[in-house]
């Protein structure tokens, strides 16, 4: 019996001693509990079958604001999540209460105290009694900023991505190895290479390095070296050959990446193309290669202003031609430099002038270094850029000896003209001292003529018409010479009066009767037309009478022919008086020297024809004069067409 006493006391103090146990694991495991519940930020929600919160923890009440006081009991589809804001999640549960099934895990928002959402992703499980479905438990973590990091990190990535789409060039990655074996490149690879981005990635089909020119492959590696010790970003310049093997310059930027042990484990950087730029460079290298081959040596003296009229440069004419070092007129003013004293105001002038973005240009005087003057030819000008004045070109030129041998000619020609004037003179006084004993011969030949007429005698009339022709010729060549005196000496007046032509035209045929019939050639007119003209009537009747004399003179046989007529040319009206005759015609090698002063086809003592050559020569010029013109069409051996026409009044 005591034996049995003893174990029973023992079975209870082992019993006594688990009970201790038990609950002291219960505390822990309330401990813990507690610590889940309440200590925890992880959100624990505890609902029934209707939705209505039956348990929440601390985290969910420090993060909505409410109490629990404040919601226990409520609807969570009333007050945390309303279901007209929220239907999704209403779906959700309405789904469990059919079915007892929740899905495991979903985010969705709720609503804090003050209004705000907060976006919670769930971990939920069904609670059961019995299989008796009681309600729901789950456990949240607000995950708002992680989601607004996220969408920062997506807008972040759209934007990187539109901004590699748009960017001109390429970005890519790539490792350090002698291949720059690519690792990512954007889409602009295939616009700037030719090859799309997978024929590079990793080699594919070809290495980055296998387009890069051969010339330029150890000079890349150099440069990048060089940044990757510094710790710098390197900046290069090289060729690329592109797919379908054109050259192209690119200009790239880059760093290389490194580890926490300094190895670099890839470079990445952008890429641009530049040939546009580069051969733009290079023509406005070649085009500033020829300003400055022309401005060093332009034979003039060049400076070039600032917008300050400050000097920038000058060249070596202008060093030579002013005696000045280019250095030591480097920004000093150009009027204080070269302008002497008493022309200061000119200078200015000049400048203003050019200022005002016009150009000038003048004859003047400007000073040396030395201090002696020199005659200079001055032009200036603004250069504009974009429509504004950044400066002025000034140009000068040497013109001393110029102005020297000016004056020279000026004196020479001065005495020309005074000894000019002095021929005419004389050849006037000569004419007019010839014409009165002429006048006298030719008035006794006539009288002679008419007493000879009476008696018949042959001979004696023949030996009278030769004095009167001789006289007539003399008199006409008076005339001439007289009108070439006062051409030369522009003293020509003309003396203008409305005349029909025919007036002129007949008198002057009929003049040339009695040669016709000594030669026993024709004389025809076809008057088309008789018109009034304004003009000088002397000096178109000594056109007249010497072309028609030029006819007579050189017909031997058939005749001589004048019409008159109207042309309408170029719009103008035109009196037109034309002499056609059948004579010995003229050459087309003398042609081109009918107008010339003294020129005769046939020249020498042996010449068969009389004259000296003035007539044409005069009645070119009077025609002129007169605002008219004379066409000639001739062929040897068969005759001339001498065609003179005269504007008419409208």
């Amino acid at each position: 019996m005591a034996s049995q006493g003893n174990s029973s006391g023992a079975d209870i103090q082992k019993l006594h001693q688990r009970i201790l146990e038990l609950e002291q694991q219960i505390k822990e495991r309330d401990f813990l509990l507690d610590l889940l519940i309440n200590k925890s930020n992880i959100i624990i929600v505890q609902l029934d079958v209707n939705g209505n919160i039956t348990l929440i923890n601390q985290a969910f009440e420090v993060l909505t604001g409410f109490t629990k006081e404040e919601v226990i009991g409520k609807n969570w589809f009333e007050v945390i999540v309303p279901r007209e804001r929220f239907p999704s999640v209403w779906n959700l549960f309405d789904e469990f209460r059919s079915t007892g099934k929740i899905p495991e895990a979903f985010e969705n928002p709720i609503l804090t105290k003050d209004g705000k959402e907060k976006y919670i992703s769930w971990k939920n499980n069904v609670l059961k009694k019995d299989d008796n479905i009681l309600g729901t438990i789950s456990f949240g973590i607000d995950i708002t900023e992680s989601l607004f990091l996220l969408n920062q990190f997506v807008e972040t990535q759209k934007s990187y991505q539109t901004l590699v789409q748009f960017l001109p060039g390429v970005i890519y990655k790539c490792k350090y190895d002698r291949n720059l074996t690519i690792e990512y490149i954007s889409e602009k690879c295939l616009e700037l290479t030719g090859y799309d981005p997978l024929d590079l990635i990793n080699n594919r089909k070809l290495s980055y390095a296998d387009l890069i020119f051969p010339a330029d492959l150890d000079m890349i590696f150099q440069k990048i070296d060089e940044s990757i010790e510094k710790n710098d970003f390197f900046q290069l310049t090289y060729r690329i050959i592109t797919k379908d093997n054109k050259l192209k310059w690119v200009w790239e930027q880059g760093i290389a990446i490194k580890d926490s042990r300094g190895k670099v484990e890839y470079l990445e950087g952008y890429i641009f193309d530049i040939s546009e730029r580069i051969r733009t460079e290079h023509e406005l290298t070649v085009h500033r290669e020829y300003f400055n081959q022309l401005f060093e040596n332009a034979p003039l003296a060049i400076v070039i202003l600032d917008k300050n009229d400050l000097i920038i440069d000058v060249n070596k004419s202008f060093e030579d031609l002013f005696l000045f070092d280019r250095e030591e007129v480097k920004g000093l003013s150009l009027n204080q430099l070269i302008v002497p004293p008493h022309l200061k105001e000119e200078g200015t002038r000049l400048s203003n002038k050019v200022l005002e973005n016009e150009i000038v240009m003048t004859e003047t005087k400007r000073m040396r270094k030395n201090g002696t003057l020199i005659d200079v030819l001055v032009i200036g000008y603004p250069i504009i850029l974009k429509g504004e004045r950044i400066g002025i070109f000034g140009l000068y030129k040497n013109i001393t000896e110029e102005k020297r041998v000016y004056e020279l000619l000026k004196q020479e020609k001065e005495k020309v003209e005074e000894l000019s004037n002095l021929k005419s003179n004389f050849l006037l006084n000569i004419s007019h001292e010839i014409r009165t004993p002429l006048n006298t011969i030719l008035g006794f030949s006539e009288l002679l003529l008419s007493e000879l007429e009476v008696y018949n005698n042959k001979e004696l009339l023949d030996f009278v018409h030769s004095i009167k022709r001789g006289g007539l010729r003399l008199l006409n060549l008076m005339d001439n010479i007289i009108e070439i005196s006062l051409i030369e000496s522009s003293r020509s007046e003309l003396q203008l009066e409305k005349v029909n032509i025919l007036f002129l035209v007949e008198p002057i045929l009929r003049s040339f009767d009695n040669i016709a019939r000594e030669k026993n050639i024709f004389v025809k007119t076809d008057f088309q037309t008789d018109f009034y003209i304004t003009t000088d009537t002397r000096r178109l009747e000594l056109v007249l009478r010497n072309i028609i004399d030029n006819a007579f003179k050189f017909t031997e046989k058939g005749g001589v022919t004048v019409t008159t007529k109207i042309y309408i040319t170029d719009g103008k009206k035109m009196g037109v008086v034309e002499i056609l005759d059948t004579g010995i015609g003229i050459s087309e090698k003398f042609m081109s020297k009918l107008f010339q002063p003294f020129a005769q086809e046939s020249t020498g003592l042996s010449r068969e024809y009389e004259g000296i050559g003035l007539g044409l020569s005069l009645s070119k010029k009077l025609i002129e004069l007169l605002n008219g013109r004379i066409e000639i069409e001739s062929k040897l051996e068969k005759g001339t067409l001498v065609r003179i026409l005269i504007p008419l009044e409208d």
